[in-house]
């Protein structure tokens, strides 16, 4: 290149220079300041929980110039978006502020379990639109209705309070050892730190879970709740602890794993690997499965998107994808179960991304594992034309209505109840549930029915429709059924097997 080109190529890096540097010097500035020689300098801030009530962001700073606002943003989860909201300002003095945001907690759309770590920073705007920051802040949320010590293993960091360490220290063993289990099988990282909130008795549970319905308050106890966003699992002590922190253990890395694509999850997958990860395993699952395989009431796992209404077909929902994933481990090996979570969390649908990583599709397998335990293939049904009704002004079919309607016959009249099938109620301790946009629920009945399992046909039933149930996607928690429902299910099962012979 010549002398002269040189200096050209010089003088417009000079002037491109020159050009950013203007514009620049035009726009709203953003920095931290807490210097002694910035024009705002703030010299605390925290954060201060009232759970269950509300948290309370608070500062104080001092500034040379006009203030036209103060907000904070934080974000509450290593998964959760960022949020923002204004502050409270009272001044002290000419130049001395105070500043406090109360930030309710108590409603759904802002509830956060105690456990949680909230980081935020606080920002002071001049008139010109320029921000001034504070450092930093990382503080954790807790119950201010107790006094909270942590037991840690690993990862895995457990808050008590009370006399329960040894309980405590139990539970995080559990939770480390089920962790490096279900790491590998999920391909889920397992170093982010995941909080357990634990509680001693059911009324400490209420006023810490996220809001439910009065109905549900009155008839269910939560016994776990999971909160993928927020990496933090509140679990109430008793005999079913372990199982049940093991469990919602496993839902969070199934989220991980998916890149927080949970909802594309298929409930069975999601259900049966946390139940695969569930250290302290109960028999029901096992005996409802024998009884759904010789009553021919096996839902296929095409149609396990959400839970059947039935209580014994929700137990047996637990069963089969329990049974099912064991299988697809054992049979195609557990690096395909975290190809498959990897698929999903790259946008794909579950059935997509069972077929591109197994090479079949959720039918062929669901048959394969029929075939495996014994089970009739499941053939779905052949759709038949629907006859068109002769258009007439009167038509001759009448509306079924839950009230009188002209014209109508209403529910319950003769002929037009539908029989209904026998069913087993189970005792259902720890379903859980997750609704949209909150956490998964562990819940349990508390009153115990006395109604025995009769004994079944030999013909199929219909399939149950989905008409939604306990949980969904990051719903979840393991089931259990009464030794005397258990025993009148074995009942039921050989009187249907003599039968047949």
């Amino acid at each position: 290149m010549n002398r002269a080109a040189q200096l050209t190529v010089i003088t417009v890096a000079i002037a491109l220079i020159a050009t950013l540097f203007a514009f620049n010097s035009d726009q709203p500035t953003t920095a931290q300041n807490t210097e002694e020689n910035s024009p705002v300098r703030f010299l605390d801030g925290g954060l201060e929980s009232n759970f269950p009530e509300s948290i309370r962001f608070f500062t104080s700073f001092e500034s040379d110039i006009e203030i036209d606002d103060v907000r904070v943003r934080f974000t509450t989860g290593p998964i959760t978006t960022g949020q923002y909201d204004y502050l409270d300002i009272d001044e002290r003095s000419e130049s001395l502020f105070d500043g406090e945001l109360l930030w309710r907690v108590n409603t759904s759309a802002r509830y956060l379990p105690p456990g949680t770590t909230v980081d935020f920073v606080f920002e002071a705007i001049d008139e010109d639109g320029n921000e001034y920051l504070s450092e930093q802040y990382s503080q954790m949320v807790f119950d201010a209705r107790f006094e909270w010590e942590v037991v840690s293993r690993g990862p895995i960091h457990v808050y008590y309070h009370g006399p329960v360490q040894v309980r405590a220290e139990r539970l995080a063993e559990a939770a480390q050892e089920s962790m490096e289990m279900m790491g590998p099988i999920t391909g889920s990282e397992i170093e982010t730190p995941i909080v357990v909130t634990l509680y001693n008795n059911n009324a400490e549970m209420i006023g810490a879970v996220s809001a439910r319905s009065a109905t549900i308050s009155r008839e269910l106890i939560t016994e776990g709740q999971a909160f993928f966003d927020h990496s933090v699992v509140l679990v109430l002590s008793g005999s079913r602890d372990i199982g049940t922190l093991t469990h919602e253990l496993t839902h969070i890395l199934v989220g991980r794993a998916a890149g927080g694509s949970t909802a594309l999850v298929p409930l069975w997958l999601n259900e049966g690997l946390a139940e695969f990860g569930n250290l302290d395993k109960g028999l029901s699952y096992v005996y409802f499965l024998d009884w759904a395989v010789d009553t021919q009431r096996l839902i296929p796992f095409t149609r396990l998107q959400t839970f059947p209404g039935d209580p014994n077909l929700v137990i047996v929902s637990y069963g089969q994808s329990r049974d099912f994933v064991e299988y697809l481990i054992e049979t195609y090996g557990a690096d395909k179960i975290a190809e498959t979570l990897a698929s999903i969390g790259e946008g794909r649908s579950g059935d997509i991304a069972i077929r591109n990583i197994y090479g079949k599709t959720i039918q062929q397998l669901d048959n394969e594992w029929r075939d495996n335990i014994g089970a009739d293939p499941y053939v779905p049904p052949t759709p038949t034309p629907t006859p068109e009704a002769e258009a007439t002004e009167t038509s001759g079919y009448k509306l079924l209505t839950l009230t009188p309607v002209e014209g109508g016959i209403a529910v319950g009249e003769t002929g037009t109840e539908p029989t209904p099938e026998p069913t087993i109620t189970p005792v259902p301790p720890t379903p859980t549930a997750i609704a949209t946009e909150a956490p998964e629920v562990l819940v349990k009945a508390t009153d115990e029915p006395t109604e025995q399992p009769a004994p079944e046909e030999d013909s199929p039933t219909d399939e149950p429709t989905s008409s939604g149930g306990l949980c969904n996607s990051n719903g979840n928690g393991p089931l259990e059924a009464s030794a005397l429902l258990i025993a009148g299910l074995l009942a039921s099962v050989f009187v249907f097997r003599r039968n047949r012979v």
